[in-house]
């Protein structure tokens, strides 16, 4: 008798290049196989569901210059640049997009990212949005360059008004493109994508007690598992001790493909 074994399939065996996404493709949350595209309508390429508030990047069909759109879009409306009146393709009674593989390479859409260091998107007129603030523990250790927000609040019980600060990322452009055309992770309660070395770090996948005990360099995989956590106060939730059980969190991993150092964070359900 013949016993088949299930292989874990990852993106390059499906003929798919996402360079910072190298965990199994059962972990991409947007991934639905090959479906039929809404924007150009090719039903034989891998795709990708989007929810129904996402914006696309298309092409004016007389100036080439590229608008941004939103997905159900049921009217015409005039190009950002030369004001011709254009229509797009629409999405009609739609909840969520389907957008192929060969859409998502020409940069018809982008994904966006919960990071470390907060919430990655594109604004309506094409600019890069980080929004949310970086934690005041991990601001000393941010590789990029921080922006101090003031922000002034009304006490109420003795009418005074208390200034506090926000500090914001300055993430460039470059590392934002390269989280933009990466799919997104499966996680209970948010990603949280890593950096290192000024870059966004590869994902890797998630993480058990012997895949840590594998890595560790002396055998020690609750040592290493502390010492890659990004949430450094997360030793209070016994996480390790937590593995394998009937609460088991889940670990999410990171790789570094400059210096080779892992990263993790971790969630409940």
């Amino acid at each position: 008798m013949l016993h088949c074994m299930s292989k874990t399939l990852y993106f390059s065996d499906l003929g798919l290049d996402f360079p910072l996404f190298k965990a199994p493709v059962s972990e991409a949350c947007e991934y639905v196989g090959v479906r039929t595209c809404d924007i150009c309508h090719s039903n034989s390429d891998h795709c990708f569901e989007f929810g129904d508030n996402l914006v696309l990047f298309l092409d004016c069909i007389f100036c080439k210059k590229r608008n941004s759109v939103p997905s159900h879009n049921t009217k015409e409306q005039n190009c950002h640049y030369c004001s011709a009146s254009i229509s797009y393709p629409i999405v009609e009674n739609s909840k969520n997009v389907i957008i192929c593989y060969q859409c998502v390479c020409l940069d018809r859409v982008k994904f966006y990212h919960e990071t470390e260091y907060g919430y990655i998107s594109i604004e309506d007129d094409g600019s890069t949005s980080v929004l949310g603030c970086i934690p005041p523990d991990r601001v000393l250790n941010c590789e990029f360059n921080v922006v101090e927000e003031k922000i002034s609040n009304n006490n109420s019980q003795n009418s005074s008004i208390e200034t506090n600060s926000k500090y914001i990322a300055c993430i460039p452009e470059n590392v934002c493109e390269k989280l933009f055309k990466t799919p997104c992770y499966d996680s209970w309660q948010g990603e949280e994508w890593q950096f290192c070395c000024k870059n966004a770090m590869v994902y890797i996948g998630k993480w058990g007690k012997n895949d840590f005990i594998n890595a560790a360099p002396d055998g020690n995989g609750e040592k290493y598992f502390y010492t890659i956590l990004s949430d450094k106060l997360a030793a209070s939730y016994e996480v390790w001790n937590n593995m394998n059980t009937a609460f088991t969190p889940e670990v999410y991993v990171f790789l570094c493909d400059m210096c080779g150092k892992n990263k993790a964070h971790f969630s409940y359900s």
